[in-house]
């Protein structure tokens, strides 16, 4: 019974949605994707929000502060992404 809980944990884990996370472009620079599978007409604000939140966090850790440049927004038929380029001051 126990290795079927600990499957089970292991396979909801996999399933689980990824936080998006900072990838250095160089010269300072990085980019952060975020995605929801929502389609309210209000899904690109929503992934510009969770972009901004992670560039700013960030950046915080670093005690510095958000300077974000650019945001390239797009659709996949289940989600919607949002790639923002960013650097910390």
């Amino acid at each position: 019974m126990r290795y079927i809980v600990v499957l089970a944990l292991l396979a909801v884990a996999g399933c689980s949605h990824r936080e998006p996370k900072a990838e250095p472009i160089g010269n300072g620079r990085y980019t952060i994707t975020a995605e929801t599978t929502s389609s309210a007409s209000n899904a690109a604000a929503v992934t510009r929000r969770l972009a901004m939140k992670k560039a700013t966090r960030f950046c915080a850790n670093e005690d510095r502060r958000l300077n974000w440049e650019s945001f390239d927004d797009g659709t996949t038929d289940t989600s919607y992404t949002t790639k923002l380029t960013f650097s910390c001051r």
